[in-house]
């Protein structure tokens, strides 16, 4: 999990390091291809209306990918964090706070790239994608241990309810053996 931790701040510093004309190519890839797929008829449209909805289009597209980068960051600091730490308050906030040092930083690098200019609201942005990538993994983490529940309970109908704990317990054992 630290090696694709290490993969992921090093795939955002690589897109923050682009350029600002070849971050503005990729996203406009992005954005016909967004256009291409789900606008009936596109092709047919008059030239300024689809350059207009292209450029509608690339705002969104752009802060999306920063959201959505950030909150793979999250989900997976927040996982390689438990080395770590056991509590999942310690987890969240050393996600946390190492996601909004990383989303603070990379505002700061692009600061030194030719075209492009860091702006606090991407900070914010990249921290809510972090604050995402956490609950989502919380919440698949919880979602996974109330169906493992649900299966002991259906399948051992005959263990007390206590002793379904150590039963998850030993059956979680058996499955790493």
């Amino acid at each position: 999990m630290i090696s694709f931790t290490i993969f992921v701040f090093v795939w955002i510093f690589a897109m923050s390091h682009k350029t600002a004309r070849e971050s503005e190519t990729i996203s406009q890839r992005i954005d016909q291809l967004i256009c291409d797929l789900f606008v009936d008829g596109f092709d047919e449209f008059p030239a300024e209306e689809q350059q207009r909805m292209l450029t509608e289009l690339d705002f969104w597209v752009r802060k999306s990918a920063h959201f959505f980068e950030y909150a793979v960051l999250g989900a997976v600091l927040y996982l390689t964090a438990g080395v770590i730490a056991e509590k999942t308050d310690v987890r969240i906030k050393i996600a946390f706070f190492v996601g909004f040092l990383q989303a603070a930083a990379d505002e700061i690098h692009q600061y030194f790239v030719e075209g492009r200019n860091p702006l606090a609201k991407d900070v914010l942005l990249d921290a809510s994608g972090v604050c995402m990538g956490i609950v989502l993994v919380i919440f698949f983490t919880l979602l996974m241990n109330i169906l493992r529940r649900y299966r002991v309970d259906r399948c051992r109908p005959d263990v007390k309810p206590g002793a379904r704990v150590h039963l998850l317990r030993t059956q979680e054992n058996r499955d790493y053996d």
